[in-house]
């Protein structure tokens, strides 16, 4: 049986025709689900929901992925609201917050990805750069027309779990976002940084735990990009994970 891995979702609503009204949706491009399957595990789309359900969520998951999406909540890290804010879901917060802190309990492997490592840095006390165009002299980190290619450089760190990951300590991403880490959480390790210091990616020193602010799952045909979701399933499927499940 594969390790079944979790990816969390957006809440979306979009115009019935039939109906004439609003209907709530939720949404997750299909290559988070490609990437994890391509990867030989079993994908398991998590709708946002209670955080109340969060460890009777994480009990029947081998790993977790938080997926990309909207901006997460400034008043979370203390931050008052900057006017480039968009895309806010509480909700998705609150319910990613409590996944995160189960997952962690249960010791299972996440993959953060993009607002993923944003709000996993969040979770466990950092901070965020609200609008990057106003932070680093407008070095374009939003290239939606290049999602599918690389379209900048990143140094990651020699030694860490990351790089032996990726097997490399440098690596070119694509760069879908306005947003980025700013305060690195104190149980969260900089492990890869662009050519303009920005924070692109992080792990954690004791649990299997990496998070980066590309999108691997959009170039998974570009190596080493699909050496995170190998490493995601590889560990999911150790057996101090799967015979707690």
């Amino acid at each position: 049986m594969p390790p079944l891995v979790g990816i969390t979702s957006s809440p979306a609503l979009r115009r019935s025709p039939v109906l004439e009204v609003d209907r709530s949706l939720t949404t997750l491009d299909r290559a988070y689900v490609d990437a994890v399957t391509d990867a030989e595990g079993a994908a398991i789309i998590l709708p946002v929901q209670s955080p109340g359900n969060a460890a009777v969520s994480v009990e029947h998951l081998d790993a977790l992925v938080l997926s990309g999406g909207g901006d997460v909540a400034p008043e979370r890290y203390g931050a008052t609201r900057h006017a480039a804010v968009g895309g806010v879901d509480e909700a998705r917060d609150a319910w990613e917050v409590a996944l995160i802190a189960q997952a962690r309990r249960r010791g299972i492997p996440i993959l953060a990805i993009c607002r993923g490592v944003q709000i996993l840095n969040v979770a466990l006390g950092g901070t965020l750069i609200q609008h990057l165009p106003e932070h680093d002299d407008g070095n374009p980190h939003l290239v939606p027309g290049a999602f599918d290619g690389p379209s900048h450089h990143v140094r990651i760190t020699p030694g860490s779990t990351m790089a032996e990951v990726l097997d490399t300590e440098a690596i070119d991403v694509n760069t879908l976002h306005h947003q980025a880490i700013d305060r690195c959480a104190d149980d969260l390790a900089v492990v890869g940084c662009d050519e303009h210091g920005i924070i692109e990616a992080v792990e954690h020193p004791e649990q299997p735990i990496l998070g980066v602010q590309w999108h691997p799952e959009l170039i998974t045909h570009v190596d080493p990009h699909h050496r995170l979701f190998s490493w995601l399933v590889q560990q999911a499927g150790g057996d101090d994970h799967r015979s707690a499940r």
